[in-house]
């Protein structure tokens, strides 16, 4: 349901915030990672944490807070202080961060071998170099396979890609992975006869948070950022109130928007991608940081 006016702890249980940093439904290699915050604070509190990082920082040039003005020092090291220790909101948030490349090779070489492909989505990028997004490529357009623009996954391509992949990894436990690769032909054409599989990680990060809040806060209200995969999402969450909003009528869902935007740039950072962002969040956010 949309949610009029302001949140308030004060009439019923908690609420806690939400949004994501990063979707692009099944786009795998368009925004590599993606993040889903939340952060249990309700819109009275957030109101007044934003007035002050508005007035202490001189955030004034736009309705909403968004994670993208936090580059200039002084909101940076403000922004730092509300997460860190003594400040308003530690404790209070949660990132989970998925890399999209790795659950597209994960699900769709599980399911063309039937078992765990782990080793090579743990080792497969260091191992591959520029074939693992050939590899992450090919095995996202097998899952689109003929549903959406009507060509042909042509199998001969991806079959030969397993191939090369397997002897640049020869010697290591992950060529094994891929040798099961190579023989997986006759499984591949029953897959394209099925239901495409859904490369799409915000179903399950947001059953994951709704999981872990209930485990701390017990019963809870949720407020999501407005996205248009909520309608057939939010009938399964198991939460007092399941409530969408606009982020520039929540200011909860603005600061929700800015820890997902954090937690997406410490991830980048620890993957080898530095920003000046991620170096100086890195500490405070690593806390909440948690791999979906």
């Amino acid at each position: 349901m949309d949610f009029a006016g302001l949140t308030d702890d004060g009439d019923g249980p908690p609420w806690v915030a939400a949004d994501e940093s990063g979707w692009t439904g099944g786009a795998v290699l368009h925004q590599r990672v993606m993040t889903h915050a939340t952060v249990r604070v309700d819109d009275v509190l957030a109101g007044a944490l934003l007035g002050e990082l508005r007035a202490n920082t001189g955030l004034r040039q736009s309705r909403e807070v968004k994670f993208w003005q936090f580059e200039r020092d002084k909101p940076l090291a403000a922004l730092v202080d509300l997460l860190g220790e003594g400040g308003a909101l530690h404790g209070r948030a949660s990132v989970l961060v998925e890399d999209k490349v790795a659950l597209t090779v994960s699900t769709i070489a599980g399911l063309l071998i039937q078992e765990d492909p782990e080793i090579l989505v743990r080792q497969g990028e260091a191992l591959l170099g520029t074939q693992w997004t050939q590899l992450a490529t090919a095995l996202a357009g097998f899952a689109r396979g003929t549903r959406r623009n009507g060509r042909a996954v042509d199998l001969d391509e991806l079959f030969a890609l397993f191939a090369r992949a397997r002897e640049t990894c020869a010697g290591h436990p992950a060529a094994e992975v891929l040798a099961h690769l190579a023989n997986s032909r006759e499984r591949a054409k029953e897959l394209l006869a099925e239901e495409p599989p859904s490369l799409d990680p915000l179903p399950r990060m947001l059953a994951e948070h709704v999981e872990r809040r209930t485990a701390e806060l017990g019963e809870f209200r949720l407020l999501h950022d407005r996205h248009k995969v909520l309608a057939e999402l939010a009938p399964e969450q198991k939460v007092h109130t399941f409530a969408v909003g606009a982020s520039d009528e929540h200011p909860s869902v603005q600061l929700a928007d800015l820890i997902s935007g954090a937690g997406r740039v410490v991830f980048e950072q620890r993957q080898g991608n530095p920003s000046k962002q991620g170096a100086a969040l890195r500490e405070v956010v690593e806390a909440f940081l948690v791999n979906a």
